[in-house]
């Protein structure tokens, strides 16, 4: 009885545990896998473009995203992509938001106190960076490529 009780819960306790693929991207944009019409797709016309970079302005966020030039191409020069496809995704929280490294997702992080006493909790694995303030709110999100990725695509 006991291991059909185990073998019908089983499902349940893996599909509640974090996999590095839910960590991978943002809203449905992942690096090294989106393009500029798939994000443009998703939210809209950019409120501003630099040189391979979008700004977006949502109701609750600024993001801000990086694009490769092309495979190994100034002037983020690190991926060997096509041009166009997302390299980052910079997300600025426009309301307060505590920090929860619970809800994360993820409790591997890297933890680093910056020159302004803000802390940057960095999980290289799963491609995530929260910058934190010091009185404890989310400043900043970067995703970028996970690990597994890296050696895939890095520019040789």
């Amino acid at each position: 009885m006991r291991i059909l009780v185990l073998f019908l819960l089983l499902p349940l306790f893996l599909s509640a545990t974090p996999t590095a693929q839910q960590f991978e991207g943002w809203r449905g944009i992942t690096p090294l896998r989106s393009s500029v019409s798939g994000v443009r797709a998703k939210l809209g016309k950019p409120s501003d473009r630099g040189v391979a970079s979008e700004l977006y302005i949502l109701s609750d966020f600024k993001v801000n995203i990086r694009y490769s030039a092309g495979p190994c191409k100034p002037p983020f020069a690190t991926w060997n992509v096509k041009k166009g496809t997302v390299l980052t995704i910079l997300v600025v929280p426009l309301v307060q938001t505590p920090f929860d490294i619970k809800a994360s997702g993820t409790t591997t992080f890297e933890r680093a106190i910056k020159d302004d006493l803000s802390i940057e909790y960095t999980n290289l694995r799963d491609g995530i960076k929260y910058t934190v303030s010091p009185d404890g709110n989310v400043s900043s999100i970067l995703f970028t490529p996970p690990d597994r990725r890296r050696s895939q695509f890095a520019c040789k």
